[in-house]
């Protein structure tokens, strides 16, 4: 009697494992993003990487490191951790294996470059992407 109870707990516990893994495991949404990352903050940009207008601002640069394209639409950044949802990216494609520089300059527009509501702290902060 008791052994079947053991079994069954064993059989059930590894059902429930290999539910929870594919239900936290896979993203619903179709986004990896432990692939999409920060790649580099440049908080005081004065004279290395300008903008097409050759003016300086803040920069932070994002990496696919998947096999495949990402949308960002759907995709925030922050400089805040009250507020995860402080600049909606625009619905563009981060090409596989490519970067893609977004401007903090507290501007707050997309056309061809991407220009954040925010501007990055000289002293450091934390930047979150989030979903």
């Amino acid at each position: 009697m008791i052994r079947k109870f053991f079994d069954f707990l064993f059989v059930f516990l590894l059902i429930v494992g290999i539910v929870l893994i594919f239900y936290f495991g896979v993203d619903k949404n179709n986004h990896n993003t432990e692939k999409l990352i920060i790649n580099e903050v440049i908080p005081n940009n004065k004279n290395k990487y300008p903008n097409k207008d050759l003016e300086f601002f803040d920069i932070i640069e994002l990496y696919n490191g998947c096999d495949y394209d990402i949308n960002l639409g759907g995709y925030y950044i922050s400089d805040d951790l009250t507020d995860l949802r402080k600049y909606k990216l625009p619905s563009i494609i981060i090409k596989s294996n490519d970067y893609l520089v977004i401007y903090a300059s507290g501007e707050n527009y997309y056309n061809d470059e991407i220009h954040t509501n925010f501007k990055l702290n000289n002293n450091g902060e934390t930047i979150i992407l989030s979903l």
